[in-house]
């Protein structure tokens, strides 16, 4: 995780790019995937109260008409 954190930071600093572009291609696409990783995390915890509240908001708009049971009985009669 540390390497981590020191990557990024280099990356921020225009000086280090000599040092961060002679790494290996493993290390790059493991770095990209780890800022897309902590992205996501990061996005989902600042869209879990506008989560939270979406049930709610949804029942508000249909007018609390979407859990409504629908009962519907058929009969059938056979001829001989």
């Amino acid at each position: 995780m540390k390497k981590f954190f020191d990557t990024l930071f280099k990356s921020l600093n225009p000086d280090a790019y000599s040092k961060l572009s002679s790494r290996d291609f493993n290390d790059s696409f493991k770095y990209f995937f780890s800022v897309l990783f902590l992205a996501f995390i990061f996005m989902i915890l600042l869209a879990l109260p506008m989560i939270s509240k979406m049930p709610q908001n949804i029942s508000l708009q249909m007018g609390g008409m979407i859990f409504k049971i629908w009962r519907m009985s058929f009969a059938f009669r056979l001829r001989q």
